[in-house]
């Protein structure tokens, strides 16, 4: 058993998780066939590939649940398929924020802020970076990713360095202790991470 399982396995001992939903837990298990990426351009003449409308279902059936499945969605970020890992902190990304659909209200994912803390870091890249989004909409118990966010920061990894700016600059004011190491991100080699840092900074302290 990896570190990240027993840290995430801790997390979720002081959580309580709902008893198992066959039907949710089928959802989930559903995730592990889509790409970790919403499609860069609108469907075709209004169509949405069999395989994004299989997504786009699976999601309305999670999201309609409401709150109640953001316990069980926490459990799943600890799963052993990386797949699942990576649409499930997907999907917490959108479920949490408006950017993706307005017209839907947020799901308050607060109590995942923990399980996303520990899934940054998960030894796949692409989870962390979706779990450092999904902490951007977390509010203040977003805090509790602090550690590893700063230590993101530092990361040899380009993509986990402007995740962490993403994510930090969700936590805004509350990320206060962070500005020193955005600063030293203005002059990252990277342009996007400079780009991301500089807007993490005019949000924590404008």
């Amino acid at each position: 058993m990896t570190i990240h399982a027993v840290m995430l396995g801790l997390v979720l001992a002081l959580q309580v998780v709902p008893a198992h939903d066959a039907a949710v837990d089928g959802l989930v298990q559903e995730l592990a066939q889509f790409p970790a990426e919403l499609p860069a351009q609108g469907p075709s003449k209004g169509v949405l590939p069999p395989i994004e409308q299989r997504r786009l279902d699976v999601c309305d059936q999670l999201w309609s649940r409401g709150a109640s499945i953001v316990p069980r969605l926490c459990q799943a970020l600890g799963h052993a398929n990386v797949q699942i890992r990576r649409n499930v902190a997907l999907f917490l990304s959108l479920v949490g924020d408006t950017w993706y659909d307005r017209a839907r209200p947020r799901l308050a994912i607060a109590p995942c802020a923990s399980a996303l803390a520990v899934a940054l870091q998960d030894k796949d890249e692409r989870v962390r970076g979706l779990a450092a989004h999904a902490i951007a909409a977390t509010g203040e118990a977003g805090v509790v990713a602090m550690p590893a966010l700063m230590a993101m920061t530092a990361s040899v990894s380009e993509a986990d360095r402007m995740a962490a700016c993403i994510a930090l600059r969700g936590l805004g004011p509350a990320a206060s202790k962070a500005l020193p190491a955005l600063r030293r991100l203005e002059s990252d080699p990277t342009e996007d991470v400079r780009r991301f840092a500089r807007r993490a900074i005019e949000r924590i302290a404008p």
